[in-house]
């Protein structure tokens, strides 16, 4: 039986919160990080030092060299959109994209419809649900151990920010549609900051 063959990852943006994406997929057998793109010279050094892999001070000039399977754009939230957009140009296969993705509606709607048109899959990461004791909860509420669910109210955050609340309300929720939603941030919605 021949192995198969493995994915080949670019990532972008390759600070401390790339490198740990890189990581992730260095561990997986299915998975070769080849690439990294970052305009800070001394993070992209160590990305290649730490991967053995090429490094670009430009995710266009990542595409234009490398054959890139998976695209990780692992940015803050201004400028993902234009990343997110150059890999579907570039013919990536998957879009692993770190979260927050966004901070407009239209950003979002152009990311998602230019990836659905070119049949790229997209995905942000929020994987707080994943968590053991998050998914026993939904066992007992699935199970009546808790009673019926009628409505969710969040107050604060789940450790890394509110999409990660939001989402593991929706996953409470079966990802049942949602009625409505109220919310407000404090400073800078396009912060390089998570805080």
């Amino acid at each position: 039986m021949a192995t198969p063959r493995k994915y080949r990852v670019g990532v972008i943006g390759v600070g401390r919160q790339g490198s740990h994406h890189a990581r992730a997929y260095a561990l997986n057998p299915r998975c070769e990080v080849v690439a990294g793109a970052d305009t800070d010279a001394e993070n992209l050094a160590l990305f290649r030092q730490r991967f053995d892999a090429r490094g670009y001070s430009s995710y266009e000039e990542m595409f234009e060299k490398e054959e890139i399977d998976i695209a990780a754009p692992v940015l803050p939230v201004r400028a993902n959109a234009a990343a997110v957009l150059a890999a579907a140009r570039a013919g990536v296969k998957l879009i692993s994209c770190e979260k927050p993705l966004t901070a407009s509606l239209e950003d979002a709607d152009r990311m998602v419809g230019e990836c659905r048109a070119r049949g790229i899959l997209f995905a942000a990461g929020l994987v707080s649900k994943n968590r053991p004791h998050f998914w026993r909860a939904l066992e007992m509420v699935r199970g009546g151990e808790i009673g019926t669910l009628h409505s969710i109210n969040t107050y604060g955050s789940c450790v890394q920010g509110g999409c990660h609340t939001i989402n593991l309300a929706r996953h409470f929720a079966d990802f049942a549609a949602v009625e409505w939603v109220t919310g407000w941030v404090s400073g800078d919605p396009c912060s390089d900051y998570e805080e």
